[in-house]
């Protein structure tokens, strides 16, 4: 029947299936398709261990209610292997709603249950019914279901398998060996205890009870699906430089050793960690960065489209002196059936063309510099050629009036200089004032043309001015006249 030891682990493990019942019941966060499948397998599973404690209480004088109880065990025991076998199918197929095809998995457990609790109209579950191993006769029907369970347990095997060897991420190649193994278990201890004629009814019950333990560490510990596997592959394709996986809560779930190298090591950034957790790891200093990013995935979120940002990151050089590295970091929603299960980020690694641009501007600057002091030269070049002979000019009208009037203030006591003369030295000394305002507004001019010409070619913005063609040819002519 069923041991001491069977009664003691069945106990703890109903204890703790109520545990993680409420657990799950205060859990706030949103449970996704393969938590709500889980929740139904350990609820059957419950269901079976406490079919199977009731059995050890009833005891042996008691057939009917025995056969009941054992009833009970087959109807939700049929379904346990199908649940398995949908977990596998929701892992890797990433559905957040299964499709209605799958629902087909469930037929030959319903007839099962029919056929479990009818026995006693066709037998073909039971020939005979007895407590005893050595005295039960089973029917034709239990081959069918029994071949269909290890059929469901070994489909999810081989799912497992091909997945695992098809992504070649750490955290996958953990929940996946998590969930070989747990199906790996059951499968073994039915195959035996087909054979076996010494086997027990609580062997079956306790194999499964690792494969539920272990599928719980997977979904729950691990966080199971908390984004698609698809994510990997497609960030994969579109790889440069450092790339990071995370879900939708921010749990990091991959990256490759360039981000390691860049980021993982100094922001203690690691798989199943989330980035909040990163955060409280690091210096105050240092936070920015992550800072940055997840303002980054909550705009993300809120957007639905691709988010771009630079990010700057000091670095430490070989000769001890810091530096800083240029990152653009590309933040993409990754969706599945139109809803939001990860991101992918990809930071573009742009130190060297930012020097390079910095460089090409300052060659630019150095050669606009180059050409306005080269500007500079012709424009004082043409300045001093333009203004040389308004100023001889000048100078000759000044020693020329300078000569009048010395020849004014010698003729004052000559009695034979009449009036006629001092009007004729007045006359002289404005003819030579006049040729010196000509020179001194040509001079002017000549300034106003070149500081006009200075302000066209200077790079500065400058505001709109109104001019006339006969400005724009006096301005022509004075800048051209010692050429012409």
């Amino acid at each position: 029947m069923i041991s001491n030891v069977a009664v003691v682990i069945f106990c703890v493990a109903l204890l703790l299936m109520a545990m993680f019942f409420i657990w799950s019941i205060r859990k706030k966060k949103e449970r996704g398709l393969i938590h709500k499948i889980y929740l139904i397998l350990a609820g059957a599973y419950s269901i079976w261990l406490l079919a199977l404690l009731g059995m050890r209480v009833v005891g042996e004088g008691h057939t009917g209610i025995l056969f009941c109880l054992d009833a009970v065990t087959n109807s939700v025991g049929v379904f346990i292997p199908v649940l398995s076998l949908l977990i596998s199918v929701v892992f890797v197929k990433g559905y957040e709603r299964l499709p209605r095809k799958y629902y087909a998995l469930l037929i030959l457990p319903i007839i099962s249950n029919v056929v479990i609790w009818t026995n006693p109209l066709h037998h073909l579950q039971y020939i005979r019914f007895s407590i005893v191993r050595s005295e039960i006769i089973f029917g034709p029907y239990l081959a069918i279901s029994g071949l269909y369970s290890a059929a469901c347990l070994f489909a999810g095997l081989i799912i497992m398998i091909r997945f695992v060897r098809q992504n070649h991420s750490r955290l996958y190649i953990m929940q996946g060996a998590l969930f070989i193994a747990g199906n790996l278990v059951p499968l073994t201890v039915s195959a035996i205890s087909t054979f076996s004629q010494n086997s027990n009814i609580t062997y079956t019950p306790i194999s499964f009870m690792c494969s539920i333990l272990l599928a719980g560490i997977a979904i729950y510990k691990l966080h199971f699906l908390d984004v698609k596997p698809l994510a990997v592959q497609k960030i994969m394709e579109r790889i440069s430089d450092d790339y990071l996986v995370l879900s939708d809560k921010e749990l990091v779930i991959s990256y490759n050793m360039s981000f390691v190298r860049d980021f993982g090591e100094k922001y203690h950034i690691a798989e199943n960690k989330f980035l909040a957790d990163c955060v409280k790891e690091i210096m105050p200093h240092e936070k920015a960065m992550l800072f940055n990013l997840m303002n980054a995935l909550d705009s993300c979120r809120e957007s639905g489209s691709t988010i771009t940002y630079e990010q700057a990151d000091t670095v430490i050089r070989t000769d001890g002196k810091p530096a800083k590295n240029y990152f653009i970091v590309e933040v993409t929603p990754l969706y599945q059936e139109d809803k939001l299960s990860g991101f992918a980020v990809l930071f573009k690694d742009v130190t060297q063309l930012k020097k390079s641009l910095q460089q090409l501007q300052d060659n630019q600057q150095r050669m606009m510099e180059q050409e306005q002091l080269a500007f500079l030269g012709q424009m004082i070049g043409g300045l001093a050629h333009n203004l040389k002979t308004p100023i001889m000019s000048i100078s000759g009208c000044v020693s020329a009036i300078r000569s009048l009037v010395d020849e004014y203030r010698e003729s004052l006591d000559d009695p034979q200089v009449i009036k006629e003369d001092y009007e004729e030295i007045c006359d002289d000394i404005d003819s030579w004032l006049e040729k010196i305002i000509m020179s001194t507004g040509y001079m002017s001019d000549i300034i106003t043309a070149i500081k006009g010409q200075a302000a066209a070619s200077s790079t500065e913005e400058t505001p709109n001015q109104q001019f006339t063609v006969d400005e724009m040819i006096k301005r022509s002519w004075l800048l051209m006249r010692h050429e012409l």
